[in-house]
């Protein structure tokens, strides 16, 4: 059976639409977002799931050259791959998310902040809901948690969350789980899969600010730090309200 283009609304008169290509060698889909102030984007995922950006979308959209801008990106944050177009199937350029960050620094169009939030705060949850690019694996219909060998099996559930903890920490933590039905931790987990997390240079990026503005924020309380795989990571809910207040 063909798979058929799916199209749904993510709010401020944004839309974003499936479309399934084979192109590949796999089933990889495109997924456009549409915006009436911006245009479309369209997205792919790599094959470990990271976002990829289409850069002549993003260049349309930021009145920039997509062949200056791709000679000044590093190597690393580019790609190719094929994509289905009006004169048939094309190798394009499309750039992850650090890439994604550098070419909206190229920008000094007016409406560029906009576009930087429009991105952070609807396009990236998106993939991560739709596509796939996202934290832990769904888990079954929520049942109470009565005993901790529950805990055992409803991590069983979660392959792809790692979490290390101390031993106390652990005992908080499996104390804090027994008292709350699966319902609740899986909301809290599905929290955490549309929450974005970018490193200290990529928020450098999306600000356009440098690392000791980024510091006295967080010293104000505007960002939050987190750890992450022994990294510090902020919120992106916290960047879009800074983004917010222009």
């Amino acid at each position: 059976m063909q798979k058929t283009n799916e199209s749904k609304s993510i709010g401020n008169n944004s839309t974003y639409t499936n479309h399934p290509t084979h192109e590949t060698g796999r089933n990889q889909s495109v997924q456009i977002f549409e915006n009436p102030e911006f245009g479309k984007v369209r997205t792919i995922l790599s094959e470990n799931g990271e976002p990829l950006f289409c850069l002549a979308d993003l260049c349309k959209v930021l009145n920039l050259s997509s062949t200056e801008v791709n000679r000044r990106l590093e190597k690393g944050v580019v790609s190719k791959h094929p994509l289905k177009t009006s004169g048939g199937v094309q190798q394009a350029l499309f750039v992850n998310e650090d890439g994604l960050y550098d070419v909206i620094l190229e920008s000094r169009k007016p409406e560029t902040r906009q576009f930087r939030k429009w991105v952070t705060s609807e396009i990236l949850p998106s993939v991560r809901k739709s596509g796939g690019y996202s934290i832990s694996q769904p888990m079954p219909t929520p049942t109470p948690i009565p005993r901790y060998s529950s805990l055992i099996e409803l991590a069983k559930q979660c392959p792809d969350v790692n979490i290390t903890l101390k031993v106390g920490e652990l005992i908080e933590a499996i104390d804090y789980c027994v008292n709350r039905t699966r319902k609740e931790l899986e909301q809290q987990i599905t929290d955490a899969n549309t929450e974005t997390y970018p490193s200290a240079d990529q928020v450098t990026k999306i600000l356009d600010v440098d690392r000791s503005t980024l510091h006295r924020w967080w010293k104000k309380g505007y960002l939050t730090p987190i750890e992450i795989g022994g990294k510090r990571r902020y919120k992106m809910s916290d960047i879009n309200k800074i983004l917010s207040k222009g």
